[in-house]
């Protein structure tokens, strides 16, 4: 921080937004950081620890994580971050050799892990798989996992093989079923040879607005249901359907 001077055109207000942000994140990282330490404080640290704890918890009744990028401007290639969104955006400030940098503020859901463990001899020992909506719950032989409403992201080579990456899916719910029972506290770790099939209920898009136009005219219509497996191809139950003018 001490390196770092607002570069011109820098709304004056950034260094104490990237005071917040940074007392946001180490808040969510230990609640114990939110007491204002004993002694002299510099009032624009105190009041960024303040409002550092006021986004802390919001952040965690929303169920969602923050962290900060650095992004040396002129911006190259935008970094696509699975399943994240930027939310501020702070400066730019200029460094002593001369360079722009800003940072960037990154919310995250916090989702549930599906990993596979691989077998000895890979340079990683998991694989994930996909990612689903916290709150699942168990049947009694704990091998079905209801999948509450939200948001799951699952590996694109599922979908097309070889793709790499992710897809990302709304759901209205689902299941997720293996065939042997799982603990699934804190995410599941599946061994070697576990199947599984995933089955999700799609969310709709929201009917267009009426006497709309252009974009507001669109009517988009998703399949019903998706369902995957590791014993056979992606499935889509409905018709997709896209109208509107403009």
């Amino acid at each position: 921080m001490n390196s770092l001077a607002s570069a011109p055109g820098t709304p004056p207000e950034a260094i104490r937004n990237l005071l917040r942000a940074q007392a946001a994140i180490s808040i969510l990282e230990n609640p114990a950081n939110a007491v204002l330490p004993p002694g002299d404080l510099d009032p624009i640290i105190a009041e960024a620890i303040q409002a550092g704890a006021e986004q802390a918890a919001a952040l965690t009744a929303a169920g969602k994580h923050l962290r900060l990028v650095v992004e040396n401007l002129p911006l190259g290639t935008a970094i696509a971050d699975l399943p994240e969104h930027r939310t501020e955006r702070i400066g730019p400030f200029s460094e002593p050799a001369g360079r722009l940098a800003r940072f960037v503020t990154i919310e995250s859901a916090t989702f549930v892990q599906v990993n596979a463990r691989l077998p000895p001899g890979f340079p990683q020992q998991q694989l994930l798989l996909m990612l689903i909506p916290p709150g699942a719950t168990p049947s009694a032989d704990r091998k079905t996992w209801q999948i509450p409403e939200g948001s799951v992201w699952i590996q694109a080579r599922f979908f097309v093989a070889n793709a790499a990456g992710f897809v990302g899916v709304r759901c209205t719910g689902g299941t997720l079923t293996f065939d042997q029972n799982l603990i699934g506290e804190g995410g599941f770790l599946l061994s070697p040879g576990t199947g599984w099939k995933l089955s999700l209920d799609l969310e709709q898009p929201p009917a267009s607005a009426v006497g709309g136009s252009d974009a507001e005219a669109l009517q988009l219509q998703l399949p019903i249901q998706l369902n995957i497996s590791t014993s056979a191809a992606a499935n889509i139950v409905g018709d997709i359907s896209l109208s509107g003018f403009g």
